[in-house]
């Protein structure tokens, strides 16, 4: 590990990683983990206006042959896709 690879490291701010299912507006269900800070409520998250995407890691998409938001067509899994948070249409932590 070289000391620019030590200094990000430093550098990472601790999260809590949440999971979750979300509907977006095109009936696609995207299953997988968002991570937030510490003590931070998925509401605030999702409400936050700081940020227009959101990463959701381990992910499942259902449901997906019509989708128009992202490029995932049938039953896929992805290690992290970028969601607008404007495509949300509910989230549910499970």
């Amino acid at each position: 590990m070289d000391a620019k690879e030590r200094e990000r490291r430093k550098m990472k701010i601790e999260k809590d990683k949440r999971k979750v299912s979300i509907v977006c507006q095109d009936g696609s269900i995207i299953s997988g983990y968002v991570h937030i800070f510490q003590g931070e409520r998925l509401m605030g998250f999702i409400n936050d206006t700081k940020e227009a995407f959101i990463p959701v890691t381990n992910c499942t998409c259902y449901n997906s042959k019509q989708v128009k938001l992202f490029q995932v067509f049938s039953k896929k899994s992805k290690d992290t896709v970028l969601l607008n948070k404007s495509a949300i249409l509910f989230m549910k932590e499970v």
